[in-house]
């Protein structure tokens, strides 16, 4: 029997960070991550092996760019990607937009608790405030089907916070989250995969 829908609250605001070497050492990410492409420039070859090291670094640090709060706990973003269309729901950089097929290339990932009756909080970075931000939920199966189509648009009220329904019951729910700096310089796509307490499956 199915289970019925989970309700969930969303929250967009901005991190609130506590001592100010931390302030510091946000405000830097995006120039890390053009610092790790700088680099990734130089050192481009004939085979994609020689970059891979730089965009894993690129990967993790934009993964500092934003959290998704659930239960009193931060979660970095299950994957980033960077999109060069600031209107595309794909976003294929060096490597494909992997998004619909998460559930094949990330077996064993750890995955984000619903968050129960408290909902959950998205959280950005200082450096990704006063930016255009853009929430989206799916599920798993629908995404496979279907591709980036299968994203729904979860309205952002005024004061920022969304209602939508997660259908995570069997762990196949994804929060998305689009953002990028206010100055419009780049775009990137956050990816929460959704799951069951108790660790991947």
């Amino acid at each position: 029997m199915k289970k019925p829908l989970l309700w969930v609250g969303l929250t967009i605001a901005g991190l609130s960070l506590g001592a100010s070497g931390r302030h510091s050492s946000e405000a830097k990410i995006l120039d890390q991550i053009r610092e790790i492409e700088r680099r990734m420039g130089e050192n481009d070859g004939p085979t994609l092996s020689a970059i891979d090291p730089f965009l894993r670094d690129r990967q993790d640090a934009a993964k500092g760019l934003a959290a998704l709060i659930a239960g009193g706990e931060r979660h970095p973003p299950t994957v980033v990607y960077f999109c060069a269309d600031p209107d595309a729901l794909d976003c294929p950089s060096v490597y494909a937009d992997d998004t619909p097929h998460l559930g094949e290339i990330l077996r064993g990932v750890e995955r984000v608790p619903p968050g129960g009756a408290a909902g959950l909080k998205i959280k950005v970075s200082r450096e990704l405030r006063g930016g255009r931000r853009d929430v989206y939920r799916a599920h798993m199966g629908d995404m496979h089907e279907r591709g980036n189509a299968a994203l729904v648009p979860v309205p952002l009220g005024r004061d920022g916070r969304v209602r939508a329904d997660f259908s995570t019951e069997d762990g196949s729910g994804l929060v998305v989250l689009f953002a990028g700096p206010a100055d419009g310089s780049r775009r990137f796509k956050f990816v929460w995969w959704l799951g069951p307490a108790g660790g991947p499956q």
